[in-house]
């Protein structure tokens, strides 16, 4: 069985999301999978800011030359 979010846990998630935590360091901070890390901000519309959204498309693209 997989372990209930709190709201004080959600609330922390989606403030760290939105600030562009890395997923890898949010997955160490509430002990979750990466999967179960996105399922909960997608389900929320949770969007990180333009500046990180383009920081990871850049990163995406370097990493694939």
């Amino acid at each position: 069985m997989s372990k209930k979010w709190s709201e004080t846990d959600l609330a922390d998630l989606f403030a760290r999301w939105k600030a562009g935590e890395e997923i890898e360091d949010l997955c160490k901070r509430f002990a979750r999978t990466p999967a179960a890390i996105r399922q909960q901000v997608s389900r929320a519309g949770v969007q990180r800011t333009a500046e990180k959204l383009t920081e990871v498309r850049r990163a995406a693209r370097y990493s694939n030359e």
